[in-house]
């Protein structure tokens, strides 16, 4: 299993200095094929593939009382399983945060895209923030799974019909 590192500042510092950087975050709970259509794509844009996993008190400020379902440490763990990516760390700061742009200092970002408000205020925010401050970040966006059935969400639900 790969490592799951310590600090955004223990990632960047151990990403060669001749590779390119993909940066892509998210809570990853209940890991699926959506979150893996995800990573894939991601990994193709750069050489690197970083992944931010949003810490359980971060993940709790925006989703029910009851999420995550799975706690950091092993939902890091399982992600950093995963074939494309190259390294991950734990954070209770997005992605989209000036502070882990201008440590990271990614070549390309990823977001998924939402239907919820939260996504679509916060989303608004983030991009003109990214093309003021980093005008030389390229922003990705990447549509839901095809199948809206798969998502962290819809699988609670299914279990708790069951």
């Amino acid at each position: 299993m790969k490592k799951v590192y310590e600090s955004a500042r223990a990632v960047k510092d151990s990403i060669p200095a001749n590779k390119t950087v993909t940066l892509v975050g998210g809570t990853f709970d209940l890991l699926h094929v959506g979150h893996l259509h995800l990573l894939e794509h991601s990994k193709k844009l750069e050489n690197i593939l970083v992944v931010c996993v949003l810490s359980d008190k971060r993940v709790g400020s925006y989703k029910d009382s009851n999420r995550p379902i799975v706690g950091e440490v092993y939902r890091a763990n399982m992600v950093a399983a995963l074939e494309c990516v190259d390294f991950v760390y734990i954070s209770d700061v997005d992605t989209s945060h000036q502070d882990m742009l201008s440590l990271m200092r990614p070549d390309s970002v990823v977001f998924g895209i939402d239907d919820t408000d939260y996504w679509k205020k916060t989303n608004k925010i983030n991009e003109h923030t990214l093309r003021t401050k980093f005008p030389n970040i390229k922003i990705h966006y990447l549509e839901r799974f095809s199948d809206k059935s798969v998502s962290t969400s819809e699988i609670i639900q299914k279990i708790r019909k069951s």
